[in-house]
């Protein structure tokens, strides 16, 4: 998990198989979901905290096409348990590997008994509307189709729905959306210091006269680490300038590391993209 981590994010994993990562901003409240089906693998459930009572689950799905009947049966029934607990609201996203359903039309060209028909069957029953309606896989020589979906319990809660160029080498196009509801935001606080303005002449004159043997004699190495974080906690909150600020919601900006250069190349793989989807 350490790995995968951004500043900013509650990170929430299932790192088996091919692995699934949900990144939630800070300033939502979000915790993790678990389902009493055991979990599949690289599927990802959190629970966020709405206006008042209403709550609404995210679940982030991979289904490999290689999965099994055990394993297939695992996900209808993890995903029928989340639909039946009647959350406010219900987002599921993520590559589900069934090409043989045609959504425009809701029909599996499969077996009967194939996981496509089974699984149609039981979107059937759950009253969800799927949203995805151009191909999100793209592979030479592959007729490209729909393996990505986004899965939600009201129709208009997705707007602004982009099918973009995929990232690297990747088959599968890059979604971005925005889901319409209410979230009910952190109220919490953050303490930014301002190391720069710093008296680092003060801070090394108080912690010099400290006895650091006395102090760590005869102590584990936890508690020598707990003493000697106090210690310097306390000179930095004294001595390093300070300020106390609500957490704030940040509007849509460009990354840090984002200059003319690299969005000429972005436009360029966009412009590439969109003339080998027509090709």
């Amino acid at each position: 998990d350490e790995d995968v981590k951004l500043n900013g994010y509650n990170l929430y994993t299932n790192l088996s198989g091919r692995g699934s990562a949900l990144y939630i901003n800070e300033s939502i409240r979000s915790t993790e979901a678990r389902t009493c089906e055991n979990s599949c693998e690289a599927t990802v459930w959190s629970e966020i905290k709405l206006r008042e009572q209403d709550i609404m689950v995210v679940g982030v799905i991979y289904r490999s096409p290689n999965s099994g009947e055990e394993e297939n049966r695992k996900l209808i029934a993890m995903i029928k348990e989340m639909v039946n607990r009647k959350y406010s609201h219900v987002l599921i996203m993520g590559d589900f590997n069934l090409p043989e359903i045609d959504w425009s039309v809701q029909v599996s060209r499969a077996a009967a008994d194939h996981i496509s028909q089974i699984f149609l069957d039981n979107f059937r029953e759950w009253f969800m509307y799927q949203h995805i309606e151009q191909p999100t896989h793209f592979r030479a020589q592959q007729t490209a189709n729909i393996l990505d979906l986004v899965f939600t319990n009201e129709e208009g809660m997705i707007k602004s729905l982009e099918y973009r160029e995929p990232i690297g080498k990747s088959h599968h196009v890059v979604i971005n959306w925005t889901f319409d509801c209410y979230a009910g935001y952190s109220k919490s606080r953050v303490t930014r210091y301002f190391y720069d303005k710093g008296d680092y002449v003060e801070i090394r004159k108080v912690l010099g006269m400290e006895d650091w043997k006395a102090l760590m004699t005869g102590k584990k190495v936890e508690d020598m680490w707990k003493v000697f974080d106090e210690k310097i906690s306390s000179v930095v909150k004294k001595y390093i300038p300070h300020k106390v600020l609500g957490m704030q919601r940040k509007g849509k900006r460009k990354p840090l590391w984002m200059n003319e250069r690299l969005l000429a190349r972005v436009k360029k793989k966009k412009q590439a993209f969109e003339r080998y989807k027509e090709t």
